[in-house]
């Protein structure tokens, strides 16, 4: 298993969190508490208290929420890295200026939305990021339309200026 995560850049993206242990110890950490919780739930079932099972048996329904969160983040910065990697090569192919300034904006695209996947299999403030969501895109949208308005308000105008005077042959 390490050397898999190791071959994925799993190992890598973990050094650069600043975690320590390696994959094989987490996810043996993970299914040791895991197995601590179903033997709590099977001993609160055994001894009758039925607030310490209920408990428990919330937490153990939502550790396959958690499991599928840490999946998703896993995979979703695997991809991060893997699409920054494909803008740097294919701009510094293109020979395209600002190469490093693309490969930010994809990657922190990637992680964002990453992020608010993660949020939403945790089922934390879904629609709070959906509006986040929107605003953001509804903010590039407006910020996108506004530098075209005024940045082609020569073009535009000399546009509408030939058309002018182009109806105006035609009247005469």
């Amino acid at each position: 298993l390490d050397a898999l995560a190791r071959r994925i850049g799993l190992t890598r993206l973990l050094d650069s969190a600043g975690v320590e242990k390696s994959v094989s110890a987490i996810l043996g950490q993970i299914a040791t508490w895991i197995l601590v919780l179903v033997v709590f739930m099977a001993a609160s079932e055994v001894l009758g208290i039925q607030s310490v099972e209920g408990f428990l048996n919330s937490v153990l329904g939502y550790v396959p929420n958690v499991i599928g969160a840490a999946a998703t983040l896993l995979i979703g910065l695997i991809l991060a890295n893997f699409l920054a990697d494909v803008v740097r090569h294919a701009a510094q192919a293109g020979g395209l200026d600002h190469t490093s300034a693309l490969v930010v904006i994809t990657r922190n695209a990637v992680v964002v939305f990453t992020i608010i996947a993660v949020l939403a299999q945790l089922g934390i403030a879904g629609d709070v990021m959906r509006a986040l969501l929107y605003g953001a895109i509804a903010m590039v949208t407006i910020a996108g339309g506004l530098a075209f308005g005024l940045g082609g308000q020569g073009s535009a105008k000399r546009v509408l200026e030939g058309l002018e005077d182009e109806l105006k042959g035609k009247k005469k």
